[in-house]
């Protein structure tokens, strides 16, 4: 009863925060709120902060955020975000172990929960080239001579 006695006595944490701040934290949690008791995030929400996760990206690695602008999120799977690549080359950059880590570390910050990722190639409706010279040339607009 005691420390239920603290908690209820102890001053809130956003009471005593200035205004602006506050503003950002009670919106920050109505967020949260929203997403958690959908229990995923949605695509909209996903492609609303694209940009603030390629941002975040830069700081780890600005060739990473070069790859993801040139992507796009398709759809959500549970707690994944599916997004769809042009490329075989950028895809398989992005399904590495270590960098798809930190896109679901980018992920988890900017959109407020543990998220997952998952690397497709996009459906063009022609058959492209998989082999790496292809992927390479296509995406530096090289040609064989």
């Amino acid at each position: 009863a005691a420390a239920e006695e603290n908690f209820n006595s102890s001053p809130s944490l956003i009471k005593n925060t200035p205004t602006s701040l506050k503003a950002k934290t009670e919106t920050k949690l109505s967020e949260k709120i929203s997403q958690t008791s959908a229990g995923v995030v949605s695509l909209e929400q996903v492609n609303k902060k694209w940009g603030e996760l390629l941002d975040k990206l830069k700081l780890y690695n600005h060739s990473l955020s070069f790859i993801l602008s040139v992507s796009k999120p398709v759809s959500i799977d549970g707690n994944c975000v599916v997004v769809a690549f042009d490329y075989q080359l950028h895809k398989e950059r992005v399904s590495n172990a270590k960098v798809r880590e930190i896109i679901e570390q980018a992920l988890t910050e900017v959109l407020g929960m543990p998220l997952r990722f998952r690397a497709i190639i996009k459906d063009n409706g022609f058959n492209e080239p998989n082999d790496l010279l292809s992927n390479v040339l296509s995406t530096f607009g090289g040609k064989l001579e």
